[in-house]
C-alpha cells in the first residue's frame, strides 16, 4: 500500500462516499487486516460468507477513510459504541470533531463524514411491501401519511422509502 494523500474536510460540508461490497478476494483481505480484534471475532461469529465479506468490506472501508481524514493507518482508528451500538472515535482521536456514520444494504454501502457535527446517512434496499399505507401508519405522522397518500399510488412505494430513509438518517 502505497502513502495516500490525507483527506481535507472544511466546517459545514458533508463528504457522501458511495461503495460497493462485492470486492476483490485481494481487497477483502486487504481490509479484514485492518480490523480490530473485537471485529474480527464478530466476523467469525456471522453464519454465512456474504455477511463475513460485506461486515469486513464495510468496516475496512470505513477505517481506510476515516484513516485518511485522521492521517492515520487504518488499522490505528479506534472505536467505541454508544448504546445504539454506533462506533464514535476512541483513542488518541476520542476529542477530534470529525463525525461519521454508516448505513449499508445489500451489496452497496454509504458513508457520511463531517467535521463539526453529527451526521447520520441511510441506505434501504427498496423491496416490495404487501402494505404501504399500514407501514406508513407504523411509522409516519398524521401529515406525513396524508402527503404519501396524496401520491399516485405507483409513487406511493418510493415515496414511503424515502420518507423512511430520511427518518432513519436523523435519528442516526
Amino acid at each position: 500500500d502505497s502513502p495516500l494523500p490525507q483527506l481535507r474536510l472544511p466546517r459545514r460540508t458533508v463528504h457522501v462516499w458511495y461503495a460497493s461490497l462485492q470486492q476483490s478476494i485481494d481487497n477483502v483481505r486487504r481490509f479484514a487486516g485492518y480490523l480490530s480484534e473485537a471485529e474480527q471475532a464478530r466476523v467469525s461469529r456471522l453464519h454465512f460468507e456474504r455477511h463475513r465479506r460485506r461486515f469486513t468490506v464495510a468496516r475496512g472501508l470505513l477505517r481506510h477513510l476515516l484513516g485518511r481524514y485522521l492521517d492515520v493507518a487504518p488499522d490505528r482508528v479506534e472505536f467505541v459504541y454508544g448504546t445504539q451500538g454506533k462506533p464514535r472515535l476512541a483513542g488518541i482521536h476520542w476529542n477530534n470533531d470529525l463525525h461519521f456514520n454508516v448505513s449499508h444494504a445489500g451489496e452497496r454501502a454509504l458513508y457520511a463524514v463531517a467535521l463539526g457535527a453529527p451526521i447520520g446517512i441511510d441506505l434501504e434496499y427498496m423491496r416490495p411491501l404487501d402494505d404501504v399505507e399500514r407501514m406508513a401508519r407504523l411509522v409516519f405522522s398524521a401529515r406525513e401519511q396524508a402527503e404519501l397518500l396524496g401520491l399516485d399510488p405507483v409513487a406511493r412505494l418510493a415515496g414511503f422509502y424515502n420518507g423512511w430513509t430520511r427518518k432513519e438518517a436523523y435519528i442516526k
